[in-house]
C-alpha cells in the first residue's frame, strides 16, 4: 500500500466523504488478475444489479486489459433480459441433470446390493452422475452459463467411457445415455445463448483543435435497447 492509498483509508475509517471511498474502489481495480476482474463484474452485474455498460464503464480504465478483453469478460455474464430469455431452457436442463442424479443414486444402490462394489466405479459414477450435474445446477442458479460448456465436454467423457466399456449396449444403458446426450446439448447451447451481446462502434469527436479523431465505444445489449426506446419515445 503506497502513501496516498494509506491516507485515503485513514480518512474513510475517520468519516471521510464518499471521494477518498470512491477513490479506494478505484485503486483496488488496478492491475486485477483476469479472475479478479471476473469476480467484480460479476458482483456488480449479478449481486448488486447494475447493467453491463455500468459495469463496463466503471472496469475500463484496469490498463492489464484492452476494452475488448473486459468487454468480452463481461459478455459471458448474462443480463437481466438474457437471464429471462433462457428461464425455460434453464428449468429443462435442471430437470435433466436432477433426473441424472436420481438414475445414478439408484444405480450406486442397486449395484452394491448384487454385487462387492469396486472403490474405482464408485468414484467415477460418483464423479460423473453426482459431482459433474451439481455443479451444472450450481452453474444454472448462480447464472455461470459460460461454466456449462466445460461440464458439457465431462459428459461426452462419461458417454465415451461407457461405450469402451461395454461391447454390448444393452437397452437399459440406451436408454442411460439419453439423458447425458440431452445435458450436452443444453449444455452448449445455454454456454452459447447465454451471452450478453456488445457492439464496438467508432465514432468521430471533434478534438480541441478542430481535428476528427475516430473512438471506438463498447456498447451492450442492454444500452442498445435504451438507445432505440429514446429514440421512439422521441418520436425519431
Amino acid at each position: 500500500m503506497n502513501s496516498w492509498e494509506f491516507f485515503c483509508l485513514l480518512h474513510v475509517h475517520c468519516g471521510g466523504d464518499e471521494t477518498e471511498k470512491t477513490i479506494l474502489v478505484a485503486l483496488k481495480q488496478l492491475n486485477m488478475t483476469k479472475r479478479e476482474l471476473r469476480k467484480e463484474a460479476y458482483r456488480r452485474i449479478i449481486k448488486d444489479g447494475e447493467t453491463h455498460q455500468e459495469a463496463y464503464d466503471a472496469l475500463q480504465h484496469d490498463k492489464s486489459f484492452s476494452k475488448e478483453e473486459i468487454a468480452e469478460i463481461l459478455s459471458k455474464i448474462p443480463s437481466g433480459a438474457v437471464i429471462e430469455r433462457v428461464r425455460i431452457w434453464k428449468i429443462v436442463f435442471i430437470a435433466v441433470l436432477a433426473t441424472i442424479i436420481l438414475m445414478r443414486i439408484v444405480g450406486i444402490a442397486l449395484l452394491a446390493s448384487v454385487t462387492i462394489v469396486n472403490p474405482v466405479l464408485v468414484v467415477t459414477m460418483v464423479l460423473f452422475g453426482l459431482v459433474v450435474p451439481g455443479m451444472a445446477i450450481y452453474s444454472l442458479v448462480a447464472h455461470k452459463y459460460e461454466g456449462l460448456k466445460g461440464l458439457s465436454f465431462l459428459f461426452i467423457l462419461s458417454i465415451f467411457r461407457s461405450f469402451r466399456k461395454f461391447d454390448d449396449l444393452d437397452p437399459y444403458m440406451i436408454i442411460e445415455m439419453i439423458p447425458y446426450v440431452v445435458a450436452i446439448i443444453l449444455g452448449f447451447w445455454l454456454s452459447h445463448i447465454g451471452k450478453t451481446p456488445y457492439k464496438r462502434i467508432v465514432k468521430d469527436e471533434e478534438q480541441p483543435d478542430l481535428s476528427i479523431r475516430k473512438t471506438a465505444h463498447i456498447v451492450f445489449e442492454e444500452q442498445q435497447v435504451k438507445t432505440s426506446n429514446d429514440l421512439l419515445d422521441s418520436g425519431l
